[in-house]
């Protein structure tokens, strides 16, 4: 009960994050967060890392996987 969060984050130097706007898959929706399973595809150029942080996890199991691509 209460959701389990994944915040979408970036950094240049693995030390500072910020928070990243993705776009869900198939949708028009977008943000920063997502409590449901789903695809997103987000744009980090200029970012050196990415990551999915998980907070306010109650219960479940969480798969997270990322490819990357360079848009030409």
């Amino acid at each position: 009960s209460g959701g389990t969060t994944i915040n979408f984050e970036a950094s240049v130097d693995g030390s500072t994050w910020t928070p990243i706007l993705g776009t869900k898959v198939g949708t028009t929706s977008s943000g920063s967060t997502t409590l449901e399973p789903g695809d997103w595809v987000f744009s980090i150029a200029g970012y050196k890392y990415v990551r999915a942080r998980i907070s306010d996890y109650s219960a479940g199991e969480i798969t997270i996987q990322g490819f990357a691509t360079v848009l030409t």
